[in-house]
């Protein structure tokens, strides 16, 4: 069975594609990710090899990129995204993810990893997903 990681790389996804892919992940496993926690998933799963991001980060003293936050916000205009307080991916959003999927001949049980593996991120709320990021950064 192929790895998210491997599949990235055969469809040739750019990160904002990531970033559809990994809310897909959270709506499958019916989690969602607030916007404060959303660059230490994100760099969680790019140290993880989990998802490929390509984004820099800066320690302050928890991860931010401004390029992932851009990716973002160009996400939530074109309304494949959408920011209530959480954010989630749209009807438009998922209709994207699975044509691409479908495209390259995989199914949404790709996603499956990421989905559990956002519920060990984000399921132990905030100073779990920070105990997390720091046991990161110290390696």
């Amino acid at each position: 069975m192929a790895t998210l990681h491997a599949a990235i790389g055969v469809m040739e996804v750019a990160d904002a594609g990531k970033i559809l892919l990994l809310f897909e992940s959270a709506n499958l496993a019916h989690i969602t990710i607030n916007e404060p926690d959303l660059d230490s998933v994100v760099f969680l799963l790019q140290v993880e090899s989990s998802i490929p991001f390509d984004y820099a980060f800066r320690s302050n003293p928890l991860p931010h990129s401004a390029r992932l936050h851009e990716d973002v916000y160009d996400l939530i205009q074109t309304h494949y995204l959408a920011k209530s307080s959480p954010i989630y991916i749209t009807e438009k959003g998922s209709e994207w993810v699975n044509g691409l999927l479908q495209h390259h001949k995989y199914t949404l049980d790709l996603l499956q990893p990421i989905a559990e593996q956002l519920k060990g991120l984000v399921g132990g709320g905030r100073d779990a997903l920070f105990r997390l990021v720091y046991t990161a950064i110290s390696r």
